[in-house]
């Protein structure tokens, strides 16, 4: 009995052993197994990404050498869009700068900083459905600043690099952006404070000339005019910022004007876009206006905005002030007549401006009256006077033309009332010596005024002759 069951006790014993043994190997060899295919599978890797590394930098050598030997024609756009700078895009697209072929150097030396830095901008303005070459210019681009910035280079020395043109205006130039970039990345580098602002003002000698170009951008060649939208916002961003600044300051208005450097042309102010700035700048409109009619006078500044009213860039401010002079003169009272004397008809020239001017005080005055019984011929003819009548009529009559204003009709009703016949319109009017009119011996202008008149006359008095006035030569 003792026996039988030592030997049960041993059989049982030998078969949790072998239970035992039979599950570690088990587990041992799926471990085993596991840890063998993963060596396998990053062995793989590793030997894979060694053959990809070596594919790549056998490409970026075969690049290298490739575009060091390329011939650089002297069309940079057709550089840009070969078929190598292609594919060099395509293998740039994506990669760290060590790893991509550069090929800012070997442009810069053949076209020059700014002749690349503009081509660069044609390309990324017109390849958006190219992203690789797009990348390439980009980066391109990042590298002609990073080179920039490398050997040491200023703001100003950058925009002598760009060749910006003094009398072409900067903002409608393509660099612009480029020199915008570079002095971002300056300021980042050298922990600076430029602006585009202070670059502007700095280079071209101040904030007057700095308004100027302002002005040009607004305009892009000659009749009939075309706007360029994005040189017009960057100009009217840079103008907002300068008056920003004479706000901070505080700048009084007198200071403002010195800042500008009006000269003595008041022509040259309107078009230079100093007049627009200033008024941008006053608080006072009233002020600006005291300012400027005492530095020019009302009627050169009333004759200015004459002049730039059809102007379609400078139109709608000339009209605008014009309308607020026109405001000054009814507070204070001022007749037609009395405007006639500010406008100073009898002096100097811009009759036609003078006679603009005051058609449209008579115009507000209506608007103002509807029951206002202006007559603008009275006005002028009461304006000249019996002695001065002579300036009225050279200046009212159009004789080299078959066609008559209003007012020279006026003109001629009035002489032809008062039974002027043509020779006494030479002898009364022009004051011309009664023998020096039967001779014609008066100017080419005279004589065809009074040869016209000679046929008004006819036709008004029905007579079938008058008498005679020599109109030729002697």
């Amino acid at each position: 009995m003792r026996l039988h069951a030592l030997v049960l006790l041993s059989t049982a014993l030998l078969s949790c052993i072998d239970g035992v043994s039979a599950i570690d190997a088990s587990k041992l060899t799926t471990a085993e197994v596991t840890a063998s295919h993963s060596r396998f599978l990053r062995k793989f890797e590793e030997e894979r990404g060694i053959g990809d590394s070596a594919v790549s930098s056998t490409k970026l050598q075969k690049y290298k050498l490739q575009w060091s030997q390329m011939h650089l024609g002297d069309d940079l756009g057709a550089v840009l869009k070969s078929d190598l700078v292609g594919k060099m895009a395509k293998f740039n697209l994506n990669k760290a700068p060590s790893k991509q072929v550069s090929l800012i150097g070997r442009l810069t030396a053949k076209y020059g900083d700014d002749i690349v830095a503009r081509a660069l901008v044609s390309v990324e303005r017109s390849t958006s459905d190219n992203p690789a070459l797009l990348a390439m210019a980009r980066q391109i681009r990042e590298d002609q600043i990073a080179n920039w910035l490398k050997n040491g280079e200023t703001v100003p020395g950058v925009v002598s690099k760009l060749k910006f043109v003094d009398d072409e205006s900067i903002f409608r130039s393509k660099a612009l952006g480029v020199l915008e970039d570079f002095i971002k990345e300056y300021n980042k580098a050298k922990h600076g404070d430029e602006t585009l602002l202070k670059t502007l003002t700095t280079v071209y000698g101040g904030e007057s000339e700095l308004v100027t170009m302002i002005a040009k951008a607004r305009v892009t060649g000659n009749f009939p005019y075309r706007v360029n939208p994005q040189s017009v916002e960057k100009a009217n961003s840079i103008e907002s910022q300068l008056i920003r600044k004479w706000k901070s300051q505080k700048l009084e208005l007198y200071r403002v004007m010195a800042k500008l450097d009006f000269d003595n042309d008041i022509n040259k102010a309107m078009s230079s876009g100093k007049v627009k700035v200033l008024f941008k700048y006053a608080d006072s409109k009233t002020e600006a206006f005291k300012r400027l009619e005492a530095k020019y006078g009302k009627a050169e500044v009333a004759v200015a905005f004459m002049k730039e009213k059809g102007n379609p860039f400078y139109g709608n401010t000339a009209k605008a002030l014009y309308q607020r002079q026109m405001n000054g003169w009814l507070e204070n009272g001022d007749t037609a007549e009395r405007v006639f004397s500010i406008l100073k008809f009898k002096e100097g020239d811009d009759f036609f401006y003078k006679l603009g001017a005051l058609e449209e005080y008579v115009k507000f005055l209506k608007t103002k009256n509807p029951d206002d019984a202006t007559d603008i011929f009275k006005v002028l003819k009461k304006g000249f006077g019996p002695a001065d009548e002579d300036k009225l009529a050279l200046a009212i009559v159009r004789p080299y033309t078959s066609e008559m204003s209003s007012y020279q009709k006026s003109l001629y009703t009035d002489w032809v009332t008062r039974d002027l016949d043509p020779m006494s319109v030479g002898t009364n009017v022009f004051k011309i010596p009664e023998l020096d009119v039967a001779a014609g011996k008066y100017s080419d202008r005279l004589k065809s005024i009074i040869k016209q008149y000679t046929t008004y006359y006819k036709e008004a008095a029905d007579l079938p002759e008058i008498p005679a006035v020599r109109v030729g030569r002697s």
